[in-house]
């Protein structure tokens, strides 16, 4: 079926090909991602690239994304615009895993975020979404920064 013109959706990649995606309404709602819609109903690791108002989620399988070399040529040199956010599957650690650092170096990004439920490098279980840079020293840094510009916000008018 079809969504209604005008109608926002997300695309999906089932595989490495183009020719899988398939269109879907929504994947967030109210306060964030709702993982049983995706992340636990799948087990799959999503990757989502944004350019202005358009987002091309790609589906993984398991932990690992694949794309065409086409594709992945595209993404590197900004075709589908900035990695904002990648999910890890239920059960995983909320962190960075150990080629999400050397992808944003590729990309020629300095931060990008996780979003999902997991346990962080200090073994708490932790929801929500999470930045990260290329490197742990990065990552606490652009956490700072993050948390720098909450509490700036927060007390600018008092």
């Amino acid at each position: 079926m079809m969504p209604q013109a005008g109608t926002r959706v997300s695309l999906y990649f089932k595989g490495d090909e183009e020719e899988s995606a398939l269109a879907v309404n929504c994947i967030r709602s109210g306060e964030g991602c709702k993982e049983a819609d995706l992340l636990d109903v799948t087990g799959d690791e999503f990757n989502m690239f944004t350019n202005g108002s358009r987002r091309l989620i790609i589906r993984g399988s398991g932990r690992e994304i694949k794309v065409t070399k086409k594709m992945h040529n595209g993404l590197i040199t900004g075709v589908y615009g900035k990695f904002s956010v990648h999910t890890h599957p239920p059960g995983y650690s909320i962190e960075p895993g150990p080629r999400d650092g050397a992808f944003l170096l590729d990309l020629g990004q300095r931060r990008s975020a996780i979003w999902g439920t997991g346990v962080d490098k200090y073994g708490q279980k932790r929801n929500g979404g999470f930045l990260f840079g290329v490197d742990d020293m990065e990552t606490d840094e652009i956490r700072r920064e993050a948390e720098r510009e909450i509490m700036r916000k927060l007390y600018e008018n008092n």
